[in-house]
């Protein structure tokens, strides 16, 4: 399977708040905190809903904000959920 079609999963040990504009991530399991103060960066989360693969939320996104290369909007999204993953905030399906 390749990195696009992986399905990013918010574990259940994490919640998410919206605060004037920036998403905070709390993970209960390790008591890490993750902030995002990007538009983009909250939308991908908010469309992490354990159905869309990554190349599905990119499109979305890239659709959205139409204001870059497709190709660059995949890329980040995949590194972002890599990030977060490596965080223990997701995981991959």
């Amino acid at each position: 399977m390749d990195e696009f079609s992986k399905i990013p999963v918010l574990r259940q040990s994490v919640s998410m708040e919206l605060e004037s504009g920036q998403l905070f991530l709390y993970c209960a399991d390790t008591r890490f905190y993750a902030t995002m103060d990007n538009d983009v960066a909250t939308t991908a989360l908010k469309l992490c809903d354990g159905k869309r693969s990554m190349n599905q939320i990119a499109e979305i996104i890239y659709k959205e904000y139409d204001s870059r290369n497709q190709e660059d909007v995949s890329r980040d999204i995949i590194d972002m959920f890599q990030g977060l993953e490596r965080d223990n905030f997701i995981y991959l399906k």
